[in-house]
């Protein structure tokens, strides 16, 4: 029920659903016989789509999640595992018939761990995540990581895979059951920059003392913007941030995490 109540909740906070929102309140609202109102609503349905393409406004809530929580130093520190949150790889159908799997936009989480699982060869790497879409039956659930690993020839000696997480705060739980992390011990957390500040207040709730963030896949710069007009770009970076705004408050109600915007 809980997913199913995030899914609905990202249906109505989606860009592109919205001005069809404000319009459909629009004719209710004209229907009541409050023409002011309504003309109000549907004038801002027709303005917001082309306020999308303004990079200069719609990315700036991305570009504050992304620089809320900086990468943690990682020269001559003890580093104790690393730990890759997933939602990099396409687990739909079309991989299915294609027998071929597919990393998504935010691969710089797979590609990320994989670069410093060669500067720390000995610890353990783990992979945690149940996919959003249901696999296909005869599919395990962590046979597409597995085959990503061994198509590029990535040995899985120390690999594990905590593949019954949902969400979040389900990895942090899950994985400190799995990996029993001893006080005074550092891990590695690796996701996408824009949910790196969820995931780090969901890690922090569940236990986990020494975690040490490593955001990737940043859209935005550190900066400024990086260029003045892109429906398409603007669209996404809003998608992007309104559902991690709306997971901050959810989790941070729910008890999911002891700050509504950790740093």
């Amino acid at each position: 029920m809980y997913f199913i109540l995030l899914k609905l909740l990202d249906l109505l906070l989606e860009p592109l659903i919205i001005p069809y929102l404000l319009l459909g309140s629009a004719l209710i609202i004209k229907w009541r016989r409050h023409k002011r109102t309504s003309n109000f609503l549907a004038s801002v349905a027709i303005i917001l789509p082309l306020l999308y393409g303004f990079i200069p406004l719609s990315s700036k809530p991305l570009q504050f999640l992304e620089n809320r929580v900086k990468a943690a130093p990682i020269d001559n520190r003890q580093i104790d595992g690393i730990i890759v949150l997933e939602g990099f790889k396409s687990v739909g159908k079309e991989e299915y018939s294609r027998n071929q799997p597919t990393l998504e936009t935010n691969a710089r989480r797979f590609t990320a761990a994989l670069k410093l699982q060669k500067v720390f060869p000995e610890k353990p790497l783990v992979f945690s995540g149940f996919p959003e879409r249901l696999t296909h039956k005869d599919i395990s659930k962590t046979a597409i990581s597995q085959r990503l690993l061994d198509d590029i020839g990535v040995g899985r000696t120390r690999v594990y895979f905590e593949d019954t997480s949902h969400n979040s705060f389900d990895n942090a739980v899950n994985n400190h059951t799995l990996m029993a992390p001893t006080p005074g011990s550092h891990w590695l957390l690796i996701t996408s920059a824009a949910h790196m500040p969820r995931a780090i207040g969901s890690f922090r709730t569940a236990g986990w003392e020494g975690i040490l963030a490593h955001p990737v896949d940043y859209h935005t710069p550190a900066v400024g913007h990086s260029e003045l007009w892109n429906i398409d770009k603007g669209t996404r970076m809003l998608r992007i941030a309104f559902h991690e705004y709306a997971q901050l408050l959810i989790y941070w109600l729910s008890g999911r995490s002891t700050n509504i915007l950790p740093s």
